[in-house]
């Protein structure tokens, strides 16, 4: 009634049907291993027909067709309609950083760490306080240093050696030493009363 061809190519269209279920139906794996078990049994059942020939012959078209056809899936999928729905277009890179522009500008200029960098930490580079990573150094509060590289959002910052006297913290920096008046912020006595 049956011959292993047969039930080789039932197996396989078994298991071809189970991976196209699979794009469809989320089985945690579970139909991508009763699918791999359908196709390996059609590559068994085709290796057990009597005409050995016909068999291998069967096998070896199977084993090639389902590896290009899973290649070609993979290329393909991401730039389907169906594929872009459930997948999307990962973003660029421009797309999901700011833009550092005006971080850019500051590479070559020299400010000094508001922080102990260990080895991040704030640094003040043109009366701005920023982000900072050291190139793996530490790097004390209030030692001179030079921005050296822009990585996406971070600064990357380098200690220098001045000749003359480095940039030293000014007043203007350092925003919990001012008197509330000159900040512009009302006293909150006047809001308890």
């Amino acid at each position: 009634m049956f011959s292993w061809l047969m039930i080789a190519v039932i197996l396989l269209a078994v298991g071809l049907a189970v991976i196209v279920l699979e794009l469809f139906v989320p089985s945690g794996g579970v139909l991508a291993i009763v699918s791999a078990a359908a196709i390996v049994g059609s590559i068994i059942a085709a290796l057990m027909h009597d005409d050995r020939t016909i068999g291998m012959s069967f096998a070896l078209a199977e084993v090639i067709g389902v590896v290009g056809g899973l290649a070609l899936i993979v290329k393909w999928w991401p730039h389907s309609s169906i594929g872009r729905r459930i997948a999307p277009e990962l973003p660029r890179e421009d797309e999901i950083l700011p833009d550092n522009e005006s971080l850019k500008q500051l590479v070559g200029k020299v400010g000094y760490a508001k922080s102990m960098m260990l080895p991040s930490g704030a640094v003040v580079v043109e009366g701005r306080t920023v982000n900072a990573v050291s190139e793996g150094m530490a790097i004390e509060a209030g030692e001179a240093v030079k921005v050296v590289e822009v990585r996406g959002n971070r600064i990357v910052v380098r200690k220098v050696e001045f000749a003359g006297e480095p940039p030293k913290p000014g007043r203007d920096d350092d925003l919990l030493s001012r008197p509330i008046e000159e900040l512009g912020l009302e006293g909150l006595g006047e809001s308890l009363a």
